[in-house]
C-alpha cells in the first residue's frame, strides 16, 4: 500500500514503504548493519528515505527510489515529508496497447482485426504468458476470459485502419495464458 495522498504521514511509514513496499507493514525495519532499528543498529531519517541510503553514519540503508511511481521525493535538500505523499515503492508503469476487445472462438480469428481507440494495459511493451492485463491505466478492471488481439505499438499509425498483429488469451483473472504473433 502506498503512502497516503493527504493527511499526516509518519517517517516510520515512509521507511516501511521503502523497505517493505507497504506503508502499513509491521515487519521490523532492518538497520544498516543488518540488525533491527529497534535493536539500535541504525536510525531512520528523512535523508535516508529521500536519498536511498547514507554515507553519513549509522542510518538505515534504503533501496533506490522508484522514479516510475507517479509521485516520488526529489532527493534534494531540504527534504520534506510532503515529498512522499502518494509515493508507491513497488509501482509498475503499465504500457497501453490498442486491442481488438471482442472475444473470439479461436485466437487466429483476432488477427488482422481493425482496432478502435480501446487500450488495455500490460506490464511492459512485450506481453508474455503470466502477465496481468488491465482495462484501465490505473490497474483497475480486468478483461473477461477470452481470446483477443492487439497491435504492436511500433506498427500503430492511428489512421483508423490499424490491424492486430498479435493474438492472446486471458483467463478469468485477466492473466495471459498464451500470446502469439499473427501469421
Amino acid at each position: 500500500m502506498a503512502v497516503p495522498s493527504s493527511g499526516s504521514i509518519s517517517l516510520l511509514g515512509i521507511c516501511r514503504e521503502k523497505q517493505n513496499d507497504d506503508y502499513t507493514d509491521t515487519t521490523a525495519i532492518q538497520g544498516g548493519q543488518g540488525g533491527n532499528v529497534v535493536g539500535g543498529n541504525g536510525t531512520v531519517s528523512l535523508e535516508s528515505c529521500a536519498t536511498s541510503g547514507s554515507n553519513h553514519g549509522p542510518q538505515v540503508v534504503m533501496e533506490a527510489t522508484n522514479t516510475s511511481s507517479p509521485s516520488y521525493p526529489n532527493g534534494t535538500t531540504p527534504h520534506a515529508m510532503s515529498e512522499f505523499y502518494s509515493y508507491d515503492h513497488d509501482y509498475v508503469a503499465r504500457v497501453g496497447k490498442y486491442v481488438y476487445d471482442t472475444a473470439v472462438a479461436k485466437g487466429v480469428f483476432a488477427c488482422a482485426q481493425t482496432v478502435s481507440s480501446t487500450q488495455w494495459y500490460f506490464p511492459d511493451a512485450s506481453p508474455a504468458i503470466s502477465d496481468q492485463v488491465y482495462t484501465s491505466a490505473t490497474g483497475s478492471g480486468t478483461p473477461s476470459a477470452g481470446k483477443y488481439g492487439y497491435i504492436n505499438l511500433a506498427d500503430f499509425v492511428g489512421d483508423g485502419e490499424d490491424e492486430t498483429d498479435y493474438h492472446f488469451e486471458v483467463n478469468s483473472s485477466g492473466v495471459i495464458t498464451s500470446v502469439t504473433a499473427c501469421p
